[in-house]
């Protein structure tokens, strides 16, 4: 990496004014294929990313894998770098090459005040992915969205954020046609699933196999505290 780079990462905001003042290239690409921008976003440096943006970096450029500042800040949790990349107008709804916007990182990661913020800001909640998770089973698969990432890993208090923000609890995604219940289900989240069920969603719903989310819960030996949501 370059000096700037390693500056920008580490959060050195006097390093990065003296290179800077000299001319230092803040639109390069480190070995990694991250600009100086995306690096500070990603490790919450606001004031490092403030100073760059003030020379003109590129706020919406996408690195590796088509991944934007945004995407970055969102899924590492850091609230005062998406306000402030919110602020500068940056495509909210941005997807990167799998499809996934910074709401659904945020969402996977358990950011409620990230997801919140996102929300607030014109985020689209009904926006799919197109990822094939590592580990790949016959419930995780393509397709989901950023409930089905909450449900999934059993993130309530995100969950909460994104029904107030009208995500539909019975959006069926993928192949298999899961709904959130259906993961939240298999996954054994207890909490989740009652907020779900709670919030409307269907508990007779079938996927593609016509499987109910009781029926997967079952499969996989959850407790009865969940067959006693799910039945209402």
């Amino acid at each position: 990496m370059t000096p700037m780079h390693i500056a920008a990462e580490k959060g050195n905001d006097a390093a990065v004014k003296c290179l800077l003042d000299a001319k230092s290239d803040i639109h390069s690409r480190g070995p990694r294929g991250w600009s100086p921008l995306q690096l500070a976003c990603a490790h919450g440096h606001l004031t490092v990313a403030k100073r760059l943006v003030d020379a003109r970096s590129e706020v919406d450029s996408k690195g590796p894998r088509g991944l934007t500042a945004l995407h970055l800040a969102g899924c590492q949790g850091h609230e005062a770098v998406v306000r402030f990349l919110i602020n500068l107008d940056v495509e909210v709804n941005a997807q990167d090459q799998a499809g996934r916007t910074a709401l659904s990182w945020a969402a996977a990661e358990g950011h409620e005040a990230v997801v919140r913020i996102l929300l607030t800001s014109n985020a689209d909640p009904s926006l799919q992915d197109t990822t094939t998770l590592e580990g790949s089973t016959d419930y995780t698969e393509k397709n989901f969205s950023p409930l089905h990432w909450a449900a999934s890993n059993g993130h309530t208090a995100v969950l909460r954020q994104l029904i107030r923000g009208h995500a539909d609890v019975n959006e069926l995604v993928g192949q298999r046609q899961l709904s959130a219940l259906h993961m939240a289900a298999v996954c054994g989240h207890d909490s989740t699933v009652e907020l779900l069920v709670a919030s409307g969603a269907h508990v007779a719903v079938q996927d593609a196999d016509g499987n109910t989310p009781l029926q997967l819960s079952r499969k996989s030996g959850i407790n009865t505290k969940l067959y006693e949501a799910m039945q209402g």
